[in-house]
């Protein structure tokens, strides 16, 4: 009795100081629309990404960003800070590294603007050459 116990706080305390993915804390003041996109999309973008998962304990969410009719981008960010512990890899080189995922106007895809960002999420040191890595859902 008393070992299972200890078994069941165990894995209770490894669960809230190793969450399986970063929490994502949407404004309350946040538009209904911009709220509805993002809480449809971020089980896909989980799906998308294994390394949200993997690395949740260093990743922070910071805030939503509504680019909506931007002349530069049409989209919508979710902007993660990530921390300066090791938990992700060194050669990613994302310690103190803010990323922005972008999930587009039509809510198709995912576009990343940085090769961190994308090793983050793909957990994967991949090249994009200075070009949008994109992820389409499924």
């Amino acid at each position: 009795m008393v070992y299972s116990m200890c078994l069941l706080i165990a894995a209770l305390m490894a669960s809230s100081f190793f969450p399986s993915s970063p929490a994502l804390q949407l404004p309350y003041n946040l538009n209904p629309a911009v709220r509805s996109q993002v809480e449809e999309k971020w089980p896909k973008i989980l799906a998308s990404c294994p390394g949200f998962k993997k690395y949740a304990g260093d990743m922070i969410f910071d805030r939503i960003e509504d680019n909506r009719g931007s002349d530069r981008v049409s989209r919508i960010d979710i902007v993660v800070k990530m921390g300066y512990s090791s938990i992700i890899p060194v050669e990613y080189q994302a310690i103190g590294h803010t990323c922005y995922y972008g999930i587009s106007q039509d809510g198709k895809s995912m576009s990343i603007q940085d090769d961190v960002c994308v090793a983050v999420c793909k957990d994967s040191v991949i090249e994009t050459n200075g070009v949008d890595y994109v992820v389409a859902f499924r």
